[in-house]
């Protein structure tokens, strides 16, 4: 290995907007609505987040003491393998390069091109930005487990598919990757600049949607009984089904598997341990960084939720959905009138034409029989009946024209609210679960969808310069310990290790290429849980194995708090195991296939640790 050495540029304010920076990204913007759809209520969406910014800050109060006591590049890797040995250092390691690190990279990239496609549909990721289209394939890769009904789909593809907002998300993790090459310096520039405008966003959300767009109804609707809805879901009771009991405990099992998207939203509060040798005076300023970055972000999702309802109904507005019936049923009737009055007068045109017909007929045999006079007058009034007829479909068509605007209008009102997402569809409605873009169309119809995207793009551009920044970090120290590519563990003239970036970039576009970082994430909440778990576990392990290391920052609340922690990730972890087994059994299996390459690495490197 190399004797350069990291640079410490990075300040208190840096290393916290490294935190609240990895944080928010589009989660916050959308995850919601599946919330709401979990648990039904007000108030037990309000739970959910709570409850994940209690854990969250759980972890960062843990997490602080270790970050503390071992300020040294690799963060979490080194905390694990300080506690338990270099093979758990190590499965953490294998699985934050092969998907939580690189997938989540991908995914947040996608988003930004995802809502780029908002304001240029042709840039975005739908149908119309599609520049190959592969279909007709069928690629199932599936495990057997005794313990399920049904083999276990791990992996499933019909069609393969590339998007110009593939390439955009391609281009922006080239991009960043290759910025962040040239030194910390910059990353931590770009970091600074789009976290501060990320969460000022939130904070003008947060103030439009508690001022203009407060809607009084929905407000009371929403607060007046909060766990209105809690236990009429439908994963309620497909949950029942499962695992039977009381309400209570079903809703404590809903309530466990609806934490998937809010703590996924809340994820990677640790990324900046990986940074630990790039911080300034990194006893104090890591620690503090953690505890401020992950309590001002969670304040921040809660007004933002509370802000969501102020605005939106969780559920349907009974009472102005009621009024959207009517408006409907209103617009179906004048359809009708008009269309039955087109009717009626293209029938008598059509009797009027038929008469003239018959009148021009009677008109030809009475000159024949030398009547040409009574002739004439015949034809005359054939004529006369020829235009009345004509003036009747002229009529006709415009009431036929009615008819169809009548309905147009209705249709246009009902998908206005629709793509609107107005207080009458509510929360778990959103369009594309798209809830912050829905509360701005309701504030601003005309320019909200487009406002929001931009917001969104912003936060994910941040969010993804800042998994790339930290990401490299861990994979340098376990490649200064022998555990992964020689190369990675070496910095640059620039001080930063440029090999780790490269390689964690060009995995990341593997997997946005691939389609596959969205099933993959799901696979993995299990295992983060397992590893934070782990992490604050090994708390109370280097305790009583290093009871004299130097402790600038000992765990508040320990050991009460800590281990409340990790109860509490037991408890999410076994949730998950029952209600969603499709997400955390392919997680398992992810952590364990770094076992064999764990023994591989030490075997190929005499000198591993």
């Amino acid at each position: 290995m190399d004797n350069k050495q990291f640079q410490q540029r990075l300040g208190l304010f840096d290393s916290t907007m490294l935190v609240a920076g990895t944080m928010i990204g589009s989660g916050i913007f959308i995850v919601s609505a599946d919330i709401i759809r979990d648990v039904g209520s007000p108030g037990s969406l309000l739970l959910i987040w709570i409850l994940t910014g209690f854990m969250t800050i759980l972890g960062a109060l843990s997490y602080a003491e270790l970050a503390a006591m071992m300020p040294r590049a690799g963060g979490q890797y080194i905390y694990l393998k300080e506690a338990f040995g270099p093979l758990w250092g190590f499965l953490y390691g294998w699985s934050l390069f092969l998907v939580i690190q690189t997938g989540s990279i991908a995914a947040v990239a996608v988003a930004f091109a995802k809502f780029l496609g908002v304001i240029a549909p042709s840039l975005g990721t739908g149908e119309e930005a599609q520049i190959i289209n592969w279909s007709g394939i069928n690629l199932v890769i599936s495990l057997p487990l005794p313990w399920l009904k049904e083999p276990l789909i791990i992996f499933k593809r019909t069609e393969f598919a590339i998007t110009s907002g593939q390439m955009i998300a391609v281009t922006i993790i080239a991009l960043l990757t290759l910025l962040n090459c040239r030194g910390v310096k910059e990353g931590k520039w770009i970091q600074n600049l789009f976290t501060v405008i990320k969460t000022l966003s939130l904070i003008l959300l947060i103030i439009l949607g508690f001022s203009i767009g407060a809607n009084s109804e929905v407000i009371k609707l929403n607060f007046t009984d909060l766990w209105a809805g809690s236990f009429s879901t439908e994963r309620f009771n497909s949950v029942s089904e499962l695992v039977g009991g009381s309400a209570w405990l079903v809703a404590f099992m809903v309530a466990g598997g609806a934490m998937v998207g809010s703590l996924f939203s809340a994820d990677a509060w640790n990324n900046v341990t990986f940074t630990a040798g790039e911080i300034r005076n990194p006893s104090r300023n890591l620690p503090l960084s953690m505890i401020l970055g992950t309590g001002s972000v969670i304040l921040l999702y809660l007004l933002v939720n509370l802000a969501y309802l102020c605005v939106l109904m969780a559920n349907v507005n009974p009472l102005v959905s009621a009024h959207l019936r009517a408006e409907i049923a209103e617009g179906l009737a004048i359809r009708k009138e008009y269309a039955a009055e087109s009717n009626y007068l293209l029938a008598t045109a059509t009797r009027l034409e038929g008469e003239s017909v018959f009148l021009k007929a009677r008109a030809a045999l009475l000159e024949q029989e030398g009547q040409a006079t009574n002739g004439k007058r015949l034809l005359k009034d054939a004529d006369s009946k020829i235009e009345e007829a004509s003036s009747y479909r002229t009529k006709a068509e415009a009431a036929q024209i009615a008819s169809i605007s009548a309905s147009e209008e209705t249709n246009r009102r009902l998908n206005e609210r629709i793509v609107r997402s107005t207080p009458e569809l509510g929360i778990s409605q959103a369009r594309d679960d798209r809830v912050g873009t829905a509360v701005l169309q309701v504030i601003s119809p005309k320019y909200g969808m487009i406002l929001m995207a931009i917001a969104i793009m912003i936060s994910t551009f941040g969010c993804v310069n800042g998994m790339i920044l930290m990401g490299s970090r861990l994979y340098y120290a376990m490649a200064q310990d022998g555990l992964f590519f020689k190369a990675a563990g070496e910095l640059n003239t620039r001080g930063v290790p440029a090999y780790g970036l490269i390689l964690q970039g060009a995995w990341s576009i593997l997997l946005v290429f691939s389609g596959t970082y969205i099933e993959l994430l799901d696979y993995v909440i299990f295992a983060a849980l397992l590893f934070y778990a782990l992490t604050v576990s090994g708390l109370f392990v280097l305790r009583r194995t290093k009871p004299n290391e130097i402790r600038p920052y000992k765990a508040w609340g320990y050991p009460f708090l800590p281990l409340l922690y990790i109860v509490l990730c037991i408890i999410v972890m076994v949730d998950l195991l029952v209600v969603r087994p499709e997400y955390t059994w392919p997680g398992l299996i992810i952590v364990a296939s770094g076992i064999p390459v764990f023994y591989f690495w030490r075997k190929r490197d005499p000198h591993t640790i």
